[in-house]
């Protein structure tokens, strides 16, 4: 990817219009074998025109770097285009592998899907694990 898709978005761009989140079921397992696959899923659910796309990992089991990886760059390059990847998983392997990385302090991470559907829009680049944790 290039190095611009990995920078933090710019402050104060312009965020989509809110709509119906798109839910996006992602495999039980996310490795090097996947990753790219689930990235270009995430993405093209932005690319139908959706400001909020849900990662559905309550499923996943594991997931290695490559897939972390996918799912920050991901959520980066949405939030600099105004909109959010919002990820649900719970407390296990998934975001511990997340936390250990440092990438879950830049993810949005909820504990079920209808929580990250109901959840109010965030200012780019806020995430937080709280709402997992606190579960």
């Amino acid at each position: 990817m290039a190095e611009s898709q990995r920078e933090a978005p710019i402050a104060g761009r312009p965020h989509r219009a809110l709509g119906s989140p798109a839910v996006i079921v992602l495999p039980v397992e996310i490795d090097i074998s996947n990753s790219a696959e689930v990235a270009v899923r995430l993405r093209a659910a932005f690319g139908s025109g959706s400001a909020v796309v849900v990662a559905d990992l309550t499923a996943t089991s594991f997931c290695d770097t490559s897939g972390a990886r996918a799912l920050l760059l991901t959520h980066l390059q949405a939030a600099a285009d105004g909109a959010e990847l919002r990820l649900t998983l719970a407390p296990g392997p998934v975001l511990r592998l997340l936390e250990l990385l440092g990438y879950a302090r830049h993810l949005l991470i909820y504990p079920a899907v209808d929580a990250a559907i109901s959840a109010p829009p965030r200012t780019c680049g806020t995430g937080s694990t709280a709402a997992v944790t606190s579960a």
